[in-house]
């Protein structure tokens, strides 16, 4: 993960694409100003991702048709538009649109190659990223808009809607603080450890709830990292021991997890974690988001 500029990166691909445009004689046109959209990303999955929407687009639309793709920032998102004028999408089949090895013509005679998993990998990649993508049609032959929304990187570089710098909170407040990092996986624990100590975090590890709680006992954090999938006592139910202790239930949790999707996140929100991130993740932004919770935390002590 690093910071990336989405104009970039949708340069990159059209360029990419570009034989393929001329060949069938579409025009692709993009308004997409460097600077304007900076996100923490993985490169080359985030070309992926715009690579496959623009070839998707390029492949349903007809010889002299057009694209239109866009990067800009809305509020605190970064956003990716890439509209064509080609097929379009039929309303019945457009919830099913990411589904796996789904293809509106499916049929052994169908015009269109492919397994029906581009779409669906494009999906999980911008989940894997904090974000998300939508898909719209007005039907049959009235084109598609494909649009990604990222969260954007607030290193007070970008601007938001408002004309106001984005800043993330003073990472300051974390210095000297106790975190505790809870993970069953060795490597990730020692990664997220590493990220903290620079900050200058006091990071104490455990590998299980049992530890976990061992630790609490022993000496009480400012915030807890905990994973969600560990053997025997899951990262749900360890915040939720904690949200029902008197003493322990205001330290904020975070839950740094694999797990995807919007399912993953308000069940973690639900049994009581302040935060859900998603690996892999971008280590200064955990940074930012733990100074702001124990922040937040401080001023308002139950």
């Amino acid at each position: 993960m690093e910071p990336l500029d989405l104009a970039a990166v949708l340069d990159s691909a059209i360029e990419s694409l570009k034989p393929t445009a001329d060949a069938r004689r579409i025009a692709v046109t993009a308004e997409a100003p460097r600077g304007t959209a900076i996100v923490s990303g993985d490169q080359s999955r985030l070309q992926q991702v715009i690579w496959n929407i623009l070839s998707n687009a390029l492949k349903f639309t007809p010889q002299g048709g057009r694209i239109d793709a866009c990067v800009a920032a809305e509020g605190a998102t970064a956003v990716v538009r890439v509209s064509d004028s080609g097929e379009g999408i039929a309303p019945e089949f457009l919830p099913h649109v990411f589904d796996r090895f789904r293809q509106e013509n499916a049929a052994v005679t169908r015009t269109h190659s492919g397994l029906g998993l581009g779409l669906s990998l494009v999906r999980h990649l911008v989940e894997l990223h904090g974000g998300t993508i939508q898909a719209a049609s007005d039907g049959k032959g009235k084109g598609a808009t494909f649009t990604v929304h990222l969260p954007l990187l607030g290193a007070g570089a970008m601007q938001a809607g408002d004309g106001a710098p984005q800043v993330l909170p003073d990472v300051n407040t974390i210095r000297g603080r106790v975190v505790l990092l809870v993970d069953d996986d060795a490597d990730t624990r020692e990664v997220a450890a590493v990220a903290l100590s620079d900050a200058g975090v006091d990071v104490v590890t455990a590998g299980s709830a049992e530890e976990a709680f061992a630790s609490i006992a022993a000496r009480q954090p400012d915030a807890i990292v905990a994973d969600i999938g560990m053997p025997g006592v899951s990262g749900y139910d360890l915040v939720r021991q904690l949200r029902a202790s008197p003493t322990l239930a205001g330290i904020p949790a975070v839950a740094l997890t694999a797990y995807g999707g919007a399912e993953a996140r308000d069940a973690a929100l639900t049994a009581g974690f302040s935060a859900y991130v998603r690996k892999p993740y971008d280590p200064r932004a955990l940074v930012a988001l733990l100074s702001g919770l124990i922040a937040s935390s401080s001023d308002s002590i139950v």
